[in-house]
């Protein structure tokens, strides 16, 4: 009895967790996205998406791979929100690939822009759907809300820029393109 009454907990406990952030992503979607926008380290951030997600990815036999210039990454925004996008990007490519695989995080700059490319070896987003990709409510995850895309896409145009499906030109997995103005551009 004591064996199942843990898992009786457990299951129930992931439940709450998944209601939770489904009604903060809701209401993060719902509300006007406001931002406290600041001079910002893109680079600080990211590091710290990566470092909450490298655990997960350990467990789940995800290979997380980085290659990333050298910062800082300045830009006005909201640290928060920005973490919150990438902690999302993550969590899809880890959801993507739930019996292993790799994340492959990339970041580039040049005098105006920063680019960072979060891809997966997942079995990538079907044709049929990339159209509807970023639209809210839309999902082919079972368990998903189809506001995490949806809200990650509203926070970087939030901060001028844009986030993008990419084609991995016949490559397996799913990849997103984020791209951000540096400060002082």
């Amino acid at each position: 009895p004591d064996d199942q009454q843990q898992k009786s907990i457990s299951a129930l406990d992931a439940s709450v967790r998944q209601v939770d952030r489904l009604v903060r992503e809701f209401s993060d979607y719902s509300a006007p996205v406001t931002m406290e926008k600041k001079p910002t380290d893109v680079s600080a951030v990211l590091a710290t998406s990566l470092e909450a997600a490298a655990a997960q990815c350990a467990a789940k036999n995800i290979a997380l791979e980085k290659d990333l210039v050298p910062g800082p990454w300045l830009v006005q925004g909201d640290g928060p929100r920005l973490r919150q996008c990438f902690d999302n990007l993550l969590r899809n490519a880890m959801e993507a690939q739930p019996n292993g695989g790799a994340i492959h995080v990339t970041a580039s700059k040049n005098t105006k822009e920063l680019v960072l490319r979060f891809a997966d070896s997942g079995p990538g987003v079907a044709p049929e759907h990339r159209t509807d990709l970023f639209e809210f409510g839309k999902t082919t995850k079972v368990g998903g809300s189809g506001i995490g895309l949806p809200l990650s896409q509203l926070i970087v145009e939030s901060h001028g820029g844009s986030l993008v499906y990419e084609d991995q030109n016949g490559a397996t997995g799913a990849s997103f393109r984020l791209t951000l103005a540096l400060e002082g551009n």
